[in-house]
């Protein structure tokens, strides 16, 4: 007497099926061993040709929300699928993106949703390019990748607001340092590229195209990247003792004799400055009032540089050659 026996893996085995080798070899299901029915493949897997013992799970950047895949679809854009057998793909978080796999790449090497980059920002997920990442704006700073709250000092935070509220406060983005100027999707590598030159200074929120709109006060000299206050603000370097420094006075640090001297000169006298914009910057040199708020200019009333310059009531000095420095007779 013969006895019965289980039909071979990645085959099934109908009624009155004489041999192991069974009806057929599984469709594009999945046969273990001794089934009388092929097994229908379950979401998050596929079977690709007939006699699978199992199926297989979708890969990383791949998923099938289906039953009875024959082939994992890949992620769409704007989703991620991390893991293996994935079902339903996940929306990327605020403050990331993700593009689409074209066709005929490999979408298992684009699996994750990837951080909106430095001096971007968006409140939104499931972004499907870096496109969609909004530059942050001219006057701030944007120093982390995937940032998802950015706001200027004109969107204060209202009484009571949440911590995640979209408002200058809970910002995180800062202020452009003093010093410098910052245009749009600046980044902590890019925040210091616009310094203020030599004979300027420069409040904090100010854009490249401002950056010589504040002569340095007269009766003081102002280095490069010289801001509002501090240690290296507009009234830190008092001008030596018989020198004469009106306003736009700058100084260099030079070593002469193997000695770190400072040498003086003023942007007032120097005709490229006084006549030319800085193309890189769109910065002209200009002589504005310093009471407005940071990032506030009056255009209007503004002085065009290397016109007549006062000092205290007793000497008029207008800048005509390459070095404004000058000895005083009579007074510091």
């Amino acid at each position: 007497m013969n006895t019965a026996k289980e039909c071979t893996v990645g085959t099934y085995c109908g009624a009155n099926t004489t041999t192991a080798g069974g009806t057929d070899n599984c469709p594009p299901r999945y046969c273990p061993a001794g089934v009388s029915t092929p097994q229908p493949t379950p979401p998050g897997h596929y079977v690709g040709k007939s006699g699978r013992v199992y199926p297989s799970k979708c890969r990383p950047g791949t998923y099938a929300a289906n039953w009875l895949m024959i082939a994992c679809d890949p992620c769409p854009a704007g989703t991620e699928c991390p893991l293996d057998g994935t079902v339903i793909p996940t929306v990327c978080r605020p403050g990331s993106y993700r593009e689409a796999t074209e066709p005929g790449e490999d979408p298992t090497k684009n699996v994750m949703c990837q951080p909106c980059p430095q001096g971007t920002w968006s409140e939104q997920g499931g972004l499907t390019s870096v496109l969609d990442c909004k530059n942050c704006d001219e006057r701030y700073v944007c120093p982390m990748e995937g940032t998802i709250r950015f706001a200027t000092i004109d969107q204060p935070c209202p009484p009571g607001a949440s911590p995640t509220d979209v408002c200058y406060e809970n910002s995180q983005g800062w202020d452009c340092p003093q010093g410098y100027g910052c245009g749009p999707a600046t980044t902590s590598f890019t925040q210091y590229d616009f310094y203020c030159e030599a004979g300027f200074w420069c409040k904090v929120r100010t854009i490249p195209a401002e950056t010589r709109n504040l002569l340095c006060p007269a009766g003081y000299y102002c280095k490069r990247e010289t801001g509002e206050s501090g240690g290296s603000g507009r009234r830190s370097f008092r001008c030596p003792p018989d020198y004469f420094c009106p306003e736009g006075t700058a100084a260099e640090d030079v070593r002469v004799d193997n000695q770190l001297v400072v040498v003086l000169h003023n942007v007032q006298s120097r005709v490229e400055i006084v006549t030319q914009p800085d193309l890189t910057r769109g910065s002209m040199c200009r002589i504005c009032s310093d009471e407005l708020p940071p990032g506030v200019f009056d255009l209007t009333a503004c002085r065009p540089c290397g016109q007549i310059a006062s000092w205290p009531s007793r000497s008029i000095y207008r800048p005509s050659t390459s070095r404004a420095r000058r000895v005083c007779t009579g007074f510091t």
